[in-house]
């Protein structure tokens, strides 16, 4: 009998430890200004030969989130000789910043206003420019890029469009700029006017030697092909099929791109649920294969930015998360940012926070918890330092 009961102690003991076993590496910090990365080193065996890591939000207007992945950025540039940051913004309007990583003489405030959405036009966003640009005068070889891979505002491609027209001196120069008549969409409401204009891009393409111009006219034709009325499920895939697509082809141009992927959860998500919604992420998981890595951001509680239904900019401020979601079940690890694979987390955690650009609140939550390798959970947030003018 004392055998016996021996045993039993012994294996409640075992079973009892591997129950409480923390599954989770926590993190040091979030600040992008802080490169102790000793922290970041315990995340290496999951970024070691990744081709693209897509590292998303659950919301688009969290500072933790954005200044989080400009840390885990520097860490991969240092260490693992990433080079490329692909953005959830569109070509024509990240070519500026670009050129101002690269040197230019700009003024980085108007070159950021360009981008036109809000939640890259940050205090934050404005201190990781600085940083790639003083990043890239020390470094020769391996300069980093700022590539944008969306495609919904081709008027605003079609400046940057224009500019390199007139820096190859192209016969076209000029015959663009009856197209920038406005930024509001008229080229896509206007039929005529997009063929035209399409006959026109198709002219330039043929003739260019210039692979950013090939880029530019991909992504404004993409952009007249974009209905913003059209149904939400059918814009979504629509969208994601052509992130992926771009960011194929840039690599196609730069075979000897490492880079993150910044956008929102549900973009860099592996999502195909019921093959109605197949995501950015699900199209780079099939062509990457295991040197694609997706990470979701999400949090417990806290404020962040977001338009209201009214399209008026907000700050919302958000207390504990629904039982069984997954910023509860994270939060009770009581650490303020910490890191988590997907096959820590028990199958009964599928929801987690899914706001965007937009707050509304009865589809804040969604159940996507199993389309993401790994999660970084930040327990309390603020909203980003917008720089709007």
């Amino acid at each position: 009998m004392r055998s016996i009961f021996k045993i039993l102690v012994i294996l409640v003991c075992v079973f009892g430890h591997s129950q409480n076993k923390k599954k989770y590496i926590e993190l040091n910090s979030f600040s992008s200004t802080n490169e102790n990365f000793s922290d970041l080193e315990n995340l290496d065996n999951y970024f070691i030969n990744r081709k693209v890591i897509g590292i998303g939000e659950s919301t688009h207007g969290t500072s933790e989130f954005t200044s989080m992945r400009h840390r885990i950025f520097k860490h991969l540039v240092k260490t693992h000789q990433f080079n490329t940051v692909f953005l959830e913004a569109d070509f024509g309007v990240c070519e500026r910043i670009n050129r101002y990583i690269h040197g230019s003489n700009d003024i980085i405030q108007k070159a950021l206003d360009e981008v036109v959405l809000f939640p890259w036009r940050t205090e934050e966003m404005l201190e990781f420019i600085e940083w790639m640009r003083a990043y890239n005068e020390k470094e020769d070889i391996h300069k980093i890029e700022f590539v944008g891979v969306d495609m919904q505002l081709p008027e605003f491609n079609l400046i940057e469009l224009k500019r390199r027209l007139i820096k190859t001196n192209s016969v076209y120069k000029d015959s663009i700029s009856k197209y920038l008549i406005n930024t509001n969409f008229e080229l896509i409401n206007n039929l005529n006017l997009s063929e035209a204009l399409a006959e026109l891009l198709s002219k330039i393409k043929k003739e260019a030697n210039d692979f950013k111009i090939d880029i530019l006219i991909t992504t404004i034709n993409q952009g007249l092909g974009f209905n913003p009325k059209e149904n939400n499920l059918k814009n979504a895939n629509y969208r994601d099929s052509l992130m992926a697509y771009n960011i194929f082809n840039y690599i196609k141009y730069e075979p000897k791109t490492k880079a993150i992927f910044f956008a929102h959860n549900s973009h860099v998500s592996k999502t195909n649920r019921f093959l109605e919604r197949k995501t950015a992420g699900w199209y780079l998981k099939n062509n990457f294969g295991e040197t694609y890595f997706s990470v979701a951001q999400d949090f417990n509680q806290g404020k962040f930015n977001a338009r209201n239904k009214k399209g008026q900019m907000k700050i919302v401020e958000l207390s504990f998360g629904k039982k069984n979601t997954l910023g509860t079940f994270l939060s009770g690890y009581n650490k303020e940012f910490l890191f988590s694979l997907k096959n820590w987390i028990p199958e009964n955690i599928e929801l987690m926070h899914h706001i965007g650009s937009a707050y509304i609140k009865k589809w804040s939550y969604q159940a996507e918890v199993n389309f993401y390798d790994a999660f970084i959970f930040i327990n309390n947030t603020t909203e980003t330092e917008l720089k709007l003018y």
